[in-house]
């Protein structure tokens, strides 16, 4: 399977959150620069997770992104359904396989 390039950015942008659990809130310059992806192009990438409630934000000095939930309940179908939409050429094939 060959994931789109907002896939692939935004599954590095959660590994990389994930990598980080547990410290606190991390910017996107801090993940854009890790990850070697284009800052405002994360920034549209984690607004759309955020609003998908996968992430969870805050603004201000140490403002940024940290996960919404653990990492182990986010399956990667769901990241991938988000920004590429279904997996399979049917709707039905695809939910029934995450």
């Amino acid at each position: 399977m060959k994931l789109t390039t907002r896939s692939e950015y935004g599954l590095l942008a959660l590994i990389y959150l994930a990598r980080h659990e547990g410290e606190g809130y991390i910017s996107i310059d801090t993940i854009a620069t890790a990850q070697k992806i284009p800052p405002k192009f994360l920034e549209q990438l984690m607004l759309a997770l955020k609003r998908a409630h996968f992430l969870r934000s805050t603004k201000g000095q140490k403002g940024g992104y940290q996960l919404a939930k653990k990492p182990n309940q986010i399956a990667l179908a769901e990241v991938i359904r988000l920004f590429d939409g279904a997996l399979a050429p049917t709707e039905s094939v695809s939910e029934n396989f995450l």
